[in-house]
């Protein structure tokens, strides 16, 4: 089965501006619209029957898309959302670290080699004749350095500025999976059934909010430089640089925390055992049917995020995983008796 869905919502409520002299300073109209587009696959099938065992397999397969079409006043960040016309519902914006010397703020133009790309990706201020890997060995860590007028904490990432200097506010990932998915497969054989689920997700980004909290705080396990080579040991002030100390994690977002979200997961293991009619046991108690099953649910997880659980998020539209208490794993048993 493939299913394509469009659907045209109209007359979203909307906080809109409204004169001073009204005495506030929105008023909610109806005048928003978002356009949404997805497309599911489902395929059945019983993949193989011979004598006493059987075994049947059902995948699914969808991709959704939603787009704000008509948003009729100004653009606004809504935590790690963007409210603007023609944006994407569920992409991540915030702030972004210099990376490359293209990035750095024109006035520096003429001075690529007073920086440096570290070991973590970053384009640190180091100053004309120094590494990054002369922090320690220098004792520059705590000092500042002064290029083209512009003081920086010597070897500490600093964030992408416009011309006025304001930090660049700009898409930093995409909460939309390319793909979710749903494997189930049941095999049968005899009197036993065996249940299994793999779901999950492939692309898409989760912001992790529990790891820049950490940062900040110098809990992380990356702010450990026990075991480092002297020459990347850096200061706990290093993983705080730029990612909100000042202001509070719930309103400072930056690229550093977004990291990819593909993963799949053993969702569910289903095993269960029909009892013969036949015996004795049942005949005794007036038994039409016995059976035993052992369930486990969210059993194990495959994937590169480096957070708790790859499904976390905070709302329905909000890949943002901000120390969120993870799914239980559980197993329980089951005796069903049917007279």
């Amino acid at each position: 089965q493939v299913a394509y869905v469009m659907r045209d919502t109209r007359q979203n409520i909307i906080a809109m501006p409204v004169p001073g002299l009204t005495g506030f300073n929105t008023q909610n109209q109806n005048v928003g619209s978002i356009v949404g587009r997805s497309v599911e696959v489902t395929l059945q099938a019983q993949l193989l029957k011979r004598g006493r065992f059987a075994w049947d397999a059902n995948l699914v397969l969808d991709r959704p898309r939603n787009r704000i079409t008509a948003f009729r006043r100004s653009c606004f960040a809504d935590g790690i959302l963007n409210r603007c016309d023609g944006t994407r519902l569920n992409t991540m914006w915030g702030n972004a670290f210099v990376r490359r010397a293209d990035q750095l703020p024109a006035v520096h133009a003429n001075s690529a080699d007073a920086f440096q790309v570290n070991d973590d990706g970053y384009l640190v201020p180091v100053g004309v004749g120094n590494s990054w890997t002369e922090g320690v060995s220098k004792n520059l860590w705590p000092t500042t350095v002064t290029i083209d007028g512009v003081n920086y904490a010597w070897g500490r990432p600093i964030l992408q500025r416009n011309a006025d200097g304001t930090a660049v506010y700009t898409q930093i990932g995409d909460g939309n999976p390319d793909l979710n998915f749903g494997l189930q497969n049941t095999f049968r054989f005899g009197r036993f059934r065996v249940y299994g689920l793999i779901n999950g997700q492939l692309g898409g980004h989760l912001y992790n909010a529990a790891r820049q909290a950490m940062y900040i705080d110098g809990s992380h396990a990356n702010v450990d430089q026990s075991g480092k080579p002297v020459e990347q040991r850096k200061p706990v002030a290093y993983y705080s640089a730029g990612n909100g100390l000042s202001r509070g994690i719930t309103t400072v977002f930056v690229d550093e925390f977004v990291e990819r979200g593909t993963y799949a997961k053993l969702g569910e293991l289903s095993i269960a055992y029909q009892l013969p009619p036949t015996w004795r046991v049942l005949q005794r108690v007036g038994a039409d049917r016995v059976s035993l099953e052992l369930n486990g649910r969210n059993l194990l997880v495959w994937t590169r995020y480096t957070g708790n659980d790859p499904e976390a998020r905070s709302g329905a539209n909000t890949r943002v995983d901000n120390m969120s208490y993870p799914f239980f794993r559980t197993i329980t048993s089951a005796v069903t008796v049917a007279f």
